[in-house]
């Protein structure tokens, strides 16, 4: 089935396009996922994801795994992960959700702490839709832009964003890994 994605410019996919060579609307996103959850393992990816905000934040040459060259290799991952959530988003964005939390929750142990709360943890697409509610696909690519070029260089984002920004944005990238695996979990079922 194919998903309709309305007013969806095939650049804002560019990560996926490269990396597949292929039209991104009509990528295989089951294929997609377990590759990248295959290179990195959530709570790896979590790890890095807090490694990069640090080094962002911090004034002078702040990244400490290997090369700079990573840095921007974890960016291109992050901006991997953010358009896989968004068609994710776009996929399901008409799927009703129950806001009963389960009774149980199975999680396994190998993934906590796990930053998703109960409700989110059942169903995914309720935190997907508050990621792209708190901000567009647009402006998530241009914070994690600034956090790169931070990331790699001598200055810290810090003098360009706002604070609570900062702050959420690292929250809501990890929660975002987490979300993602997830979907993949349920969808291997």
């Amino acid at each position: 089935m194919k998903t309709k994605h309305h007013l969806l410019p095939q650049h804002l996919l560019s990560q996926l396009a490269n990396k597949y060579q292929c039209n991104p609307l009509g990528i295989n996103l089951r294929k997609v996922l377990k590759n990248l959850f295959h290179e990195n393992p959530p709570q790896e990816l979590a790890i890095a994801i807090d490694r990069f905000c640090i080094a962002a934040l911090t004034e002078g040459h702040a990244w400490q795994q290997g090369s700079p060259a990573n840095a921007l290799h974890l960016g291109h991952t992050i901006e991997l992960l953010i358009e896989i959530a968004y068609l994710l988003h776009q996929k399901n964005s008409k799927v009703k959700t129950n806001h009963k939390l389960p009774d149980r929750l199975k999680l396994l142990p190998a993934f906590l702490p796990m930053p998703l709360n109960a409700a989110e943890y059942k169903q995914p697409q309720l935190f997907l839709s508050a990621f792209f509610k708190y901000q567009c696909i647009q402006k998530w690519k241009l914070l994690l832009a600034c956090f790169t070029e931070s990331a790699l260089g001598t200055g810290s984002v810090a003098e360009e964003r706002p604070r609570p920004e900062l702050l959420q944005f690292n929250l809501y990238l990890k929660k975002l890994v987490y979300t993602v695996w997830r979907r993949v979990m349920l969808d291997s079922r």
